[in-house]
């Protein structure tokens, strides 16, 4: 038996009653892989359709593979389903390149195939050449070891099933299927240019290597790929681990403790912050300067503040390392009358609580007031003056240095605003007392629970 055809039916006979959607572009390696497939079927029990993405990329001859792949399922009688994708608008939105955002759509897509079929398992036509490419292209980009360990056999997404049964079959076996069973195909002209690294890898570097190691280069670098997977599978473990014991996340904010992190060796470090990264923006590549940008805040002693995305930010102090969604500061003034009794705002850095009466509690900044219909408090503005004495005002921003405030915390800083008068700055001044209880009215307590910290200077 030919390589090819044995492992399509090791693959199928191990998924053998299942609803099996096939990816199919059209070109060569997906056709025989389709070919060999519809040999199987009757002695495997697989129920195949297959599934073709349209990118948006390439115009007619796009048009042409779509229209080529139909034909050829309706000629041999299986299911065949289409689905177009506008690849250069994701690359607008997302800043990625059109292979790397050909590649996230076309995986959604089939998956939305999977789901609207009832399909169990999406089979690629993945080969050994192409896995050597994967990790060249991922070592030259500067990858570390999860770079390195390829592609697998079968990966999971959510319900379903990745399955890559061509991975250990090298390309001139594909060929040979091909020839002899005569199997037509399309030829993608993009694969020709240049101007794409995968092509640049396959059509100088690949020949180069091939012609000083051999053609069992396939073999060795997979075989490569194999054991770092396994290594990799079990620093990730120990990452996650360390991950659960210093990062605490929400829908706004993941704080990093910075003293639990650094105990730990530097590849662990990058790992935990590689995880952050995914779980906030699992669509964005992170590589490795992004990485470490944010390792370095967390091993300097001093605060500091980055720009992570549109959307996210990462800020330091001397203690933790902050990832926070942006905030449009002209849209944080907030009446306290609408924080009803047990509602808690969290921000970034503090929580903010409204009770009636309420105790004194430690390491809490509290002030009470009655009048809490007119009552607001927001971020601090330049040029925003506190009262700090009978006589005398002085500038928050001078509260700032005179305190040592961390340019981090600034901010966002939360004042306290009475008819348009600060009245409080929390952990920085005491609250203004003017007399506006009457007598019998209700009084609130309103509490800033700083996170972390006694006040702004334990973060210098």
């Amino acid at each position: 038996m030919d390589p090819v055809t044995e492992a399509l039916a090791q693959f199928m006979l191990r998924y053998s009653d299942s609803r099996i959607l096939f990816a199919v572009s059209g070109g060569r390696d997906s056709m025989v892989m389709i070919h060999a497939a519809l040999a199987c079927r009757e002695f495997s029990g697989v129920e195949i359709h297959v599934g073709h993405v349209h990118h948006g990329l390439r115009g007619e001859t796009a048009d042409r593979d779509a229209s080529f792949v139909k034909t050829w399922c309706e000629n041999v009688g299986i299911p065949i389903h289409i689905r177009q994708v506008d690849a250069p608008e994701r690359m607008a939105q997302t800043g990625e390149g059109a292979e790397e955002a050909a590649r996230a759509l076309r995986y959604d897509a089939l998956l939305g195939m999977c789901k609207t079929y009832g399909l169990h398992v999406i089979a690629t036509a993945h080969h050994a050449q192409d896995q050597l490419e994967t990790i060249l292209h991922h070592v030259f980009r500067g990858t570390g070891m999860r770079g390195m360990r390829g592609m697998k056999m079968v990966t999971a997404r959510g319900a379903f099933l990745i399955a890559r049964p061509l991975l250990h079959v090298r390309p001139t076996a594909l060929t040979a299927y091909q020839c002899k069973a005569s199997v037509p195909f399309v030829h993608d002209e993009t694969n020709d240019l240049l101007d794409y690294r995968r092509n640049r890898i396959r059509h100088t570097i690949l020949p180069l290597l091939r012609a000083e190691f051999g053609d069992h280069l396939d073999d060795t670098v997979g075989r490569m790929a194999e054991v770092v997977r396994e290594e990799d599978d079990a620093l990730q473990q120990m990452a996650q681990a360390i991950a659960r014991q210093c990062v605490v996340s929400s829908r706004e904010i993941v704080t990093i403790v910075k003293q639990t992190l650094l105990m730990h060796h530097v590849a662990l470090q990058r790992r935990v912050v590689k995880l952050v990264l995914e779980r906030l923006l699992p669509l964005q590549s992170w590589e490795y300067r992004d990485v470490e940008r944010i390792r370095e805040l967390a091993t300097g002693g001093e605060a500091g503040r980055q720009e992570l995305s549109s959307e996210w930010q990462v800020a330091a102090t001397n203690r933790l390392v902050r990832l926070e969604r942006r905030v449009d500061v002209s849209r944080c003034g907030f009446a306290l009358q609408h924080l009803a009794h047990g509602d808690c705002l969290r921000f970034s850095w503090f929580h903010l609580t409204v009770s009636p009466e309420g105790n004194t509690l430690k390491n809490v900044w509290q002030m009470r007031f009655a009048a809490l219909a007119e009552l607001a408090f927001r971020p601090w503005q330049t040029g925003d003056r506190v009262r700090v004495s009978a006589t005398r005002e002085r500038l928050v921003s001078d509260l700032f240095n005179t305190y040592r405030v961390p340019a981090p915390l600034r901010r966002l800083y939360p004042v306290f605003v009475y008819r348009g008068r600060i009245l409080w700055v929390p952990g920085l001044t005491d609250p203004i007392d003017d007399g506006l209880q009457k007598q019998g009215e209700m009084v609130y307590t309103i509490s800033v629970h700083p996170i972390f910290l006694n006040n702004p200077a334990d973060h210098v």
